[in-house]
């Protein structure tokens, strides 16, 4: 069991396999910038992708999937 801060405590948190190498990671959704952590949790180095989607509304339920087949997972919204 690992325990980490990522992002801040209104997050909503995300999971799921961002860089297509099998493994889940982190990420989480602040307003409408989603961030994803594509280093491992017990490596000293944190590697993240961060992007813009959406207007931020907190009515947007965020979502995260293989939409394309290509093995990796991305973000979405549903609204």
């Amino acid at each position: 069991q690992h325990i980490i801060t990522y992002g801040n405590p209104n997050a909503d948190p995300l999971v799921g396999d961002w860089d297509g190498d099998g493994k889940d990671n982190i990420g989480v959704r602040m307003g409408n910038a989603f961030s994803f952590r594509t280093s491992p949790i017990t490596t000293p180095t944190e590697t993240t992708q961060s992007i813009s989607y959406g207007d931020g509304s907190p009515h947007d339920l965020p979502i995260t999937g293989d939409w394309d087949g290509d093995g990796k997972d991305t973000h979405g919204i549903v609204r």
